[in-house]
């Protein structure tokens, strides 16, 4: 949701971009979207994610 690429991702998370971008692929079937854009959309309108805050 904070515009990070696929590589940024896989840096923070110290995976590789495949891993990312497997798991990208799994959250979009889920949420029934196509890309990015979509998915950030749907999580807000259905409240289906919490900010933490540190």
């Amino acid at each position: 949701m904070e515009g990070s690429s696929n590589e940024e991702i896989a840096q923070m998370l110290m995976i590789s971009t495949e891993t990312v971008k497997r798991y990208i692929h799994n959250i979009y079937q889920k949420l029934e979207v196509k890309n990015r854009v979509q998915a950030v959309k749907k999580i807000k309108e259905n409240h289906l994610i919490r900010r933490c805050l540190l």
